[in-house]
């Protein structure tokens, strides 16, 4: 699991809406992170951007979508 200087580097050159939408966030929650407006993230917000920025993030989709 990344730390939270390392998720908010990785969020530097990312679309905040699209991080948000993938990783089930709200905006302003990514947005906090990634600013450093937010200084000390719950563990689950810290978590799921690091599990998305290293590829980890397992995404449900509906039946029938592939």
């Amino acid at each position: 699991m990344l730390t939270l200087d390392e998720v908010r580097k990785g969020l530097e050159d990312r679309n905040l809406t699209e991080v948000a939408r993938r990783t089930e966030l709200t905006y302003n929650q990514v947005y906090g992170v990634a600013t450093g407006k937010t200084k000390h993230a719950p563990y689950e917000v810290v978590k799921a951007l690091s599990d998305y920025l290293e590829g980890k993030l397992v995404l449900i989709l509906p039946e029938g979508w592939e």
